[in-house]
Parts: C-alpha cells; sequence; structure tokens
C-alpha cells in the first residue's frame, strides 16, 4: 500500500489503474493553498462529455509510469483506494495485462495498446475521459477515447 501516491497536483482528484496507468479526473484547487504544484510525470487535459456535447470543467490526467512495489507494472493489479486518504494497493497477480507486456498475433495487447516490437505500448496520450460515455466512438482507454485498432 502506498500511503501518499503521486497524483498530477495537489488538488482533489478520483483515481483509477487502467492496465498499469494511472488515471485520474478532478482537479479542484485544494483550499487554503497558495500554489497548486504540479507533478510532471502527469499529462493532463480537459474532461470531455460526449453525452453532453460540451467539456466539463473537470481535467483527465494520465501517468502512463506510476509507481510499482517493485519498479515495474509486470505482475500487479492496482487500485486506489480513500478510506482514511487517498492510497494505491497493488496486489500481486502474473495473470494481470499491462503496458509494456510481451505481444504478438497469439497474445494481443488490451484495447488501447499496439504491439510494437513485440512490446503493447500506449499511443501518445490526448486525456479527455474518465468512462466510455465521455466518448462519441464509445471506448475510454487510458484517459483517452480509442477508435479500435489501427
Amino acid at each position: 500500500m502506498q500511503r501518499y501516491p503521486r497524483l498530477p497536483d495537489d488538488g482533489e482528484w478520483t483515481c483509477s489503474d487502467m492496465g498499469g496507468a494511472a488515471v485520474c479526473s478532478g482537479g479542484d484547487a485544494p483550499a487554503g493553498l497558495p500554489f497548486n504544484l504540479s507533478d510532471r510525470a502527469w499529462m493532463c487535459g480537459q474532461r470531455r462529455s460526449a453525452a453532453r456535447a460540451k467539456i466539463d470543467h473537470e481535467r483527465v490526467c494520465v501517468d502512463l509510469a506510476p509507481d510499482f512495489p517493485d519498479g515495474v507494472a509486470r505482475g500487479w493489479r492496482c487500485h486506489y483506494t480513500a478510506d482514511e486518504g487517498v492510497a494505491r494497493v497493488c496486489d500481486r497477480d502474473a495473470t494481470a495485462h499491462v503496458i509494456g507486456d510481451a505481444c504478438d498475433p497469439r497474445a494481443p495487447c488490451l484495447d488501447g495498446l499496439r504491439c510494437i516490437t513485440g512490446r503493447c505500448t500506449p499511443e501518445p496520450p490526448s486525456p479527455s475521459c474518465v468512462i466510455d460515455g465521455d466518448c462519441e466512438s464509445g471506448a475510454c482507454r487510458f484517459g483517452s477515447c480509442w477508435r479500435g485498432p489501427t
């Protein structure tokens, strides 16, 4: 358990783990702090709501390389909890599919990743979604609207 996981900045965030990447939404400024310090590892954008055909005030941020207990995503399944402050919890899972998995035609990647030189690799993120309903294409993968395999 990582009691103080890296977050996009000092704001209020709701986070999830998707295939070894951290995806957070929210970002309301913290009360009483004069400056909101950002973590440069995160890529952020405005959340787009396809259902409302507008951009929400909420931000979406993605970290393609969050912290893992042994430094690599392979072999871990993680999630966030807010029981006593935000924490990131990782459990060993040899069957978890993540960014960086080996891939070939018989072992495809998770949706939203491409097999490049034998490894599952994400497209450069364009953070704008948290759920499928945020995307006109109906698929939100790794914080970006995904149009399917290319």
